[in-house]
């Protein structure tokens, strides 16, 4: 079985510390690295071979940050995760940004598999559904 192997980078002690512990008991994923700042990242795409990162956000900044790492290292996956640890971004080669509905134990594990290409039809990234005027309810 091939392992996802992730670089956990910038999160509080707190929050990396509930991602590695998620992480400890997947047999298909490995963290290789952690590093405090985002500055230190990108080399360790290459010298650790990462397929994935998970980052942490500061309050008030945009994952959009992360299309500069991509543009270095497009085979790579970001998953970025908000400053109050609610909410999480995918980030990948095609430059999109998909939202987690979810960030939960599940829903971080399942966008981290996701972000891999392991489950591509996960349906935690689906954007909310617009309202159109004059409409109460979402269309489906």
């Amino acid at each position: 079985m091939t392992r996802t192997r992730v670089v956990l980078a910038a999160m509080p002690r707190m929050l990396a510390g509930l991602v590695r512990q998620m992480l400890s008991g997947q047999s298909d994923i490995e963290v290789v690295a952690e590093v405090d700042a985002l500055g230190d990242l990108a080399p360790l795409f290459a010298t650790r071979r990462a397929a994935v990162a998970i980052v942490g956000l500061a309050d008030g900044e945009s994952p959009l940050q992360c299309t500069t790492l991509l543009r270095a290292y497009p085979g790579a996956s970001i998953i970025a995760i908000s400053a109050d640890g609610r909410t999480g971004y995918v980030c990948d080669v095609r430059l999109q940004v998909g939202v987690l509905l979810e960030l939960s134990a599940d829903g971080l594990l399942g966008a981290l598999r996701c972000a891999e290409g392991v489950d591509r039809e996960l349906h935690l990234f689906s954007l909310p559904r617009p309202i159109h005027s004059g409409d109460a309810t979402p269309k489906s």
